[in-house]
């Protein structure tokens, strides 16, 4: 925890992963977002925790699998065809071999119009493709959070944001064969993020306009907050 504290501290934030075990004793991985905070003119640790265990666990799955999968595309089309996450099954030059009917639908297309045309022709970008291409070369997956996209066939759709994961597919010598591609849509939840900062800022700027004086006094009778009014009352600034 001193680490993490010294990272915080000195990078301004810190992202790191770490283990816990539940009350029950069960065990969960959990990703924490920390940065330093201040509040009152006093700096506080902010602390944003997701509980990974599940994505890990199928990641770990995946890895596991893939051996099974070179082998019997079938299963590998059984098992992302009734996901509820968009699935895309590439070749090493990053030509489409099969989507799922999730895929095809965000994209406004049959899922036989995929195969054979290559990801990159129909949806360009460098940054991404490089990615694509580091995976290909090191064979170690790949998984991005909330990242933007527009669709170039689709602008009335804006900048869309997507949970994405690249997984390489290899065989029995290791050897990268194929890439399973796996993409969730998480536009709405950043919007609502984005709704919600501006509403704090709306309330912020009522908060500090206001004619009476306000505080925010925390149960050890600091003040944790003061608006303009108050400052002024208290003689505070």
């Amino acid at each position: 925890i001193r680490t993490h504290i010294e990272r915080i501290r000195k990078k301004d934030g810190d992202i790191f992963e770490s283990k816990h075990i539940t009350k029950d004793g069960k065990r969960r991985n959990i990703l924490v977002n920390s940065k330093p905070i201040t509040i009152g003119g006093k700096v506080y640790f902010q602390s944003i925790m997701r509980d990974i265990t599940e994505r890990q666990r199928i990641e770990e799955t995946l890895r596991e699998s893939k051996a099974r999968l070179v082998e019997s595309n079938q299963l590998l089309e059984g098992v992302l065809e009734h996901t509820h996450m968009m699935a895309v099954f590439l070749d090493p030059q990053f030509n489409f071999i099969w989507v799922n009917h999730a895929y095809a639908e965000t994209c406004r297309h049959e899922p036989s119009f995929f195969p054979g045309k290559n990801h990159f022709a129909l949806y360009p970008g460098k940054e991404v493709q490089a990615i694509f291409q580091r995976v290909l070369d090191t064979g170690e997956p790949f998984y991005v959070e909330a990242n933007p996209f527009e669709f170039h066939d689709q602008p009335e759709r804006g900048v869309t944001y997507w949970n994405w994961s690249l997984m390489p597919v290899k065989d029995g010598t290791g050897k990268v064969t194929g890439l399973v591609f796996t993409l969730a849509e998480v536009t709405g939840r950043i919007w609502a993020e984005e709704k919600l900062r501006e509403s704090e800022k709306h309330l912020q700027s009522v908060f500090q306009t206001m004619v009476e004086g306000v505080l925010l006094i925390a149960p050890d009778g600091k003040i944790v907050e003061a608006n303009s009014a108050a400052e002024r009352i208290l003689g505070l600034s």
